[in-house]
């Protein structure tokens, strides 16, 4: 641990070294290069054209054989070497009146000047709009804000929204009980519901209102996305209640006119997917469409359950769905849908060795618990599952997303934008229960239907990029009912209406200075008011290096889950707590972070956080019969992420990305909090060549604690691929997931997926 901390400490000591002196030696190139281009790409990088006397070239007197005419001769390279004018890659050939030129490595000679501003266009491309509500370059945002692009999507041929997340710095991401997907931020995340990030389908926000749940797994179509962009930390003051410590903004369309994509894949498990994309211009209107289709029996091996008189072998962790998804655009008013049908087992945890491998039920000396509590554990094992208990448990889902948006500019730095929205969920369980003294097994049939509706207004002003102010407010309805729901009083159904209102207001007095100041006010019928402000402050000496410090507050409500569900697993029956209370957090960040774009591709950042989180919603056994939520004492969440992306050349294609997370949470009472590993590190590293090339991907998960205080050991995986292009945009990939067929839990009783081979072929055009 002190050798983790020491070389923090030694890490932001050298960037606060290193980083500066580039900045000063980069100033102090392009202030002379300023002086030189007769003013003109002064204006267009903002910067001062006063010429440094060290940058002079020194005057010599005319020739005697000839008139003066006034100009000066230009100055020979080797005059000026050394001299840190040349941005690194380029080698200065002369200084002249007409400027600074320069000769990169391929022997091409520009103008100093129009090097630069082209590394200035290329900075101002690269935008994201999930930080602030509204498009602002991706290097200077308040936010920690983190991308994956179509091409990450298509290098990387994983299957699940989870498995991209998973290679962001600050997420914990892993598989649970039924196969969901558990997403947490910072340590913050949830081993009962997954409930604490929001879940934003381009802006439009899409948690489920029963659980509040992030969805993550199987049921999240890939074919039409665009980027995702993760806000890394509270985003209550923009978007409210469930972006308490953070938003996954999924973008879809791209800006290019027309498209065809598509690829169907196949492998291990029976796996397959199928999935085609395309946008076709109509006049003014511009349509979209995708379609994805996925199957697979699972990565779980059949296993044996314990039954009142015989043994029985379940596997139970396939699952299939197809998804479709439109739109109509027509000058800034979009309209969207979007229709996914789905079915899966939801199996509950594996009994696993110390070695990481699946045991069988029937060796269980207790096979009546489905959360583990007061199981006897055979000598050779450190968890006991639960699939004696869930092993048949089925889910239909069924899920329509309805969208209308609109963006447009107005006149005079004002832009308008809204949505208006309604969800529908419907999902058809067949649960296995076993109740009595006897553990009498039965099965229920519960439907659990949901809707969600809403909208949102947005008014925004920018003048001369010196102050951006940002209004807004919406108002949204959740309702759910189920048999799973019991109400004080009888019935079946819970709903809950919000409102909202906020303000944001981003000043820069000058180029280099950023203030933001924000504050929303969420009025909900059950819990009433919460205020969540945030302000911030960024310092841009250069383009490229920006400084920040930003504290924020933000809040979740309980769900209606937590509140009113009623459900019996095994020995307890589950109960909602009406009582509960919202939960809130107060975080402050801090960070650093350079991006170059020539001569190479270049993005370095480091951030600090220190999250303070109170009245944290957990789930505990009351007696031997019931379970239920709670509000528990405060928990500090406080660590560093690293993260760096390289790209060297383009052709041939050689880069990388590596990100490094610490991160230490604790409850006020000193325990750990469960799933919050200290260490985890992601490595990357791809290179092609004409019409092929590979990659491979390294992921680091620590030890971790689960909810029973049961240490579950940490792991390493590798994943590598090969592509190579079979004939004009018809390609095809082929990779293997966890190379080493490394063992191991991704949550407690869920064993990791052994290795698996995958092909894929896809095509893309235009």
């Amino acid at each position: 641990m002190h050798n983790v901390k020491g070389f923090l400490v030694v890490a932001f000591i050298g960037l606060g070294f290193v980083i500066p002196a580039h900045g000063e030696e980069l100033r102090s190139r392009s202030t002379a290069n300023d002086a030189n281009s007769a003013g003109s790409s002064a204006a267009a990088t903002g910067r001062s054209s006063t010429v440094p006397s060290a940058a002079k070239p020194a005057a010599t007197a005319a020739p005697a054989s000839r008139p003066s005419t006034g100009r000066r001769e230009p100055t020979p390279a080797k005059e000026v070497a050394g001299s840190g004018l040349a941005p690194p890659g380029y080698e200065i050939i002369e200084i002249s009146d007409s400027g600074i030129m320069v000769r990169d490595a391929s022997g091409k000679v520009m103008r100093l000047a129009d090097v630069e501003k082209q590394a200035q266009e290329r900075l101002e491309q690269d935008t994201v709009v999930t930080g602030a509500r509204h498009e602002e370059q991706s290097w200077a945002t308040l936010s920690s804000v983190s991308t994956i692009r179509r091409e990450d999507l298509e290098r990387y041929p994983y299957f699940f929204l989870g498995d991209f997340l998973a290679m962001l710095p600050g997420l914990d991401v892993r598989w649970g009980k039924m196969q969901r997907m558990y997403v947490g931020l910072r340590g913050l995340g949830g081993t009962t519901l997954n409930s604490r990030v929001l879940l934003l389908w381009d802006g439009i926000p899409l948690n489920d209102p029963f659980a509040g749940e992030l969805t993550a797994g199987h049921f999240v179509p890939l074919a039409d996305i665009e980027r995702i962009e993760v806000v890394r930390g509270p985003g209550s003051t923009l978007y409210g209640a469930n972006a308490f410590s953070g938003v996954v903004n999924i973008i879809t369309g791209s800006p290019k006119e027309r498209y065809l994509r598509g690829s169907v894949t196949t492998g291990s498990f029976l796996t397959s997917r199928a999935q085609v994309a395309f946008k076709q211009p109509a006049g003014p209107l511009q349509v979209r469409g995708s379609v994805e289709a996925f199957r697979s029996d699972g990565p779980f091996p059949e296993v044996e359950r314990r039954e009142v008189d015989q043994i029985e072998a379940i596997k139970n962790d396939d699952v299939k769905s197809v998804s479709a998804a439109g739109s109509l655009e027509y000058h800034g008013l979009r309209l969207s849908a979007r229709y996914t049908i789905g079915e899966r087992g939801r199996p509950g945890t594996f009994p696993i060795d110390s070695a990481g491998r699946v045991q069988q039920c029937s060796n269980c000396h207790n096979a009546s618990s489905s959360f583990g509590q007061g199981v006897k554990y055979p000598a050779t094992q450190t968890s006991c599952g639960s699939c004696h208990i869930q092993g048949s448990d089925r889910e239909q889902s069924q899920q329509l997303n309805l969208a209308l948006s609109y963006h447009h500019k107005l006149s005079k730095g004002w832009t308008l934008s809204g949505n208006a929205y309604h969800h529908e969920w419907r999902r058809d369980y067949r649960i296995r229960r076993q109740e009595g003294f006897l553990r009498t097994t039965s099965f229920i049939e519960p439907e659990l239907n949901q809707r969600t509706s809403g909208g949102e207004v947005r008014l925004s002003h920018s003048f001369r990029r010196m102050n951006t102010v940002l209004f807004g407010g919406g108002a949204k309805h959740l309702a759910s009912e189920s048999d799973l729901i019991e109400r004080e009083g009888g019935g079946n159904s819970a709903s809950q209406t919000e409102a909202s209102g906020f303000v944001e207001d981003e000043f820069r007095p000058w180029r280099w200075v950023a203030l933001t100041a924000g504050t929303r006010l969420d009025y909900n019928t059950a819990f009433k008011t919460a205020v969540s402000p945030r302000g911030g402050l960024m310092f841009l000496p250069i383009p490229g290096l920006a400084l920040r410090a930003a504290v924020a507050r933000a809040f979740r409500n309980p769900s209606l889950a937590e509140l009113y569900v009623v459900d019996t697993r095994g020995r307890y029956r589950v109960e909602g707590n009406p009582a509960l209370q919202r939960e809130w957090i107060t975080t402050v960040e801090g960070g650093v972070g350079y991006t170059l774009t020539d001569p190479i591709k270049l993005r370095v950042a480091a951030t600090a956080f220190h999250n303070v989180a109170t009245d944290l919603i957990g789930f505990r056994a009351v007696d031997n019969d019931v379970a239920t939520f709670f509000n528990f004492e405060g928990v500090k969440s406080t660590g560093v992420e690293l993260e760096a992306e390289v790209q060297f050349w383009d052709k041939p294609q050689l880069a990388g990305f590596a990100n490094y997370t610490f991160q230490h949470v604790r409850t006020d009472d000193g325990e750990e909090l469960p799933y919050a590993p200290v260490s985890k590190v992601n490595f990357g590293l791809r290179a092609s060549y004409k019409q092929a090339g590979g990659l491979v991907r390294l992921r680091y998960v620590g030890d971790r604690r689960d909810d029973l205080g049961i240490d579950v050991a940490g792991f390493v995986t590798v994943d590598v691929a090969a592509h190579f292009e079979v004939w004009r945009g018809l390609a095809m990939q082929l990779w293997i997931q966890n190379l080493a067929d490394e063992s191991f839990q991704d949550s407690l009783g869920i064993p990791g997926p052994p290795r698996s081979f995958y092909i894929t072929l896809s095509y893309a055009g235009d």
